[in-house]
């Protein structure tokens, strides 16, 4: 339970951009030390935070940041479960599929996305660069 407690504060510091960064280390941290899970992570968010989407992003992209690349994909889909619109979750894995190399597979993930904000069009036009 100590954990839990631990969890469930730096996540909502995270939600409230409180000390954000210093969170994140040690989120990633704790992850990369298997002291948490990402399964316990998302329930916490399920449970405790209002902001999920935006928790959930912000985790991912911090995973990124910090070379904790497996972690990445779960959590941005975990808000892409949340909300299949939200643009911030889409540009987010766009992104990091195309960074990862995945240049088809982010276009392919782009192209069924039918509401675009300029972000995701410069994304996709990027990558089609790449590919071509």
């Amino acid at each position: 339970m100590k954990v839990d407690r631990r969890l469930t504060f730096l996540l909502r510091r995270i939600e409230h951009d409180v000390d954000r960064e210093q969170s994140i280390l040690e989120i990633v941290k704790g992850l990369k030390e298997k002291q948490y899970a990402i399964k316990d992570i998302c329930t916490v968010i399920e449970k405790d935070i209002i902001y999920k989407i935006k928790v959930l992003n912000t985790i991912g992209i911090g995973c990124f940041l910090n070379g904790e690349y497996d972690s990445v994909i779960p959590f941005l889909e975990g808000a892409l479960r949340y909300s299949p619109t939200d643009p911030d979750t889409i540009y987010n894995i766009g992104y990091v599929l195309t960074k990862f190399g995945l240049n088809e597979e982010a276009i392919g993930f782009l192209n069924q996305v039918h509401c675009l904000d300029e972000g995701i069009i410069e994304l996709k036009q990027q990558i089609k660069a790449k590919i071509s």
